[in-house]
């Protein structure tokens, strides 16, 4: 994976500290078993990546030789929901996402449309299935079922208050 975009200190040091660009953060995590740990993250670079304050290249480090890190922080942030589209015309939920989901341990069973915030049992119904999107990423989609649509629908409180 090659990295599409960040930012970096500015400052002449030794050492350089690189910030990934939010972009190059969720394809990380979206590629499977690529800086999970220690033993998955390493680092290659061409000639000409920067130079030292003489104006020396860089040796490179050769894909095939790439160096591994030295430490390594995995990811501890838990995810947020940005927001969430129904559509309840194409019978669809669009889920957006703050960082890169894993699609596969989806359950649409366990969400519950509400009439508000803090609904009641009779203001709020749970999914029974549905499809949900099949590639990892920020957005998750989901088509309700015929009998989950129609049930939303039914329930005038929740389904005509959007």
């Amino acid at each position: 994976f090659s990295l599409t975009g960040g930012s970096h200190t500015s400052e002449d040091l030794t050492a350089i500290n690189v910030t990934l660009s939010k972009a190059d953060r969720d394809e990380l995590k979206r590629l499977y078993g690529l800086a999970i740990s220690v033993n998955t993250t390493y680092l290659s670079f061409p000639v000409g990546i920067v130079r030292d304050m003489n104006g020396n290249l860089l040796v490179p480090v050769d894909v095939s030789s790439a160096a591994k890190v030295r430490v390594f922080v995995p990811d501890s942030t838990r995810p947020k929901l940005v927001f969430w589209d129904m559509d309840l015309d194409a019978g669809n939920v669009t889920m957006l996402f703050d960082e890169t989901m894993d699609v596969s341990t989806f359950r649409v069973q366990e969400m519950t449309v509400q009439r508000s915030a803090n609904s009641s049992e009779s203001g709020a119904f749970t999914l029974t299935g549905g499809n949900s999107t099949v590639h990892d990423g920020t957005q998750i989609s989901v088509e309700l079922t015929f009998d989950d649509l129609n049930e939303v629908k039914r329930l005038e409180e929740i389904g005509t208050s959007w």
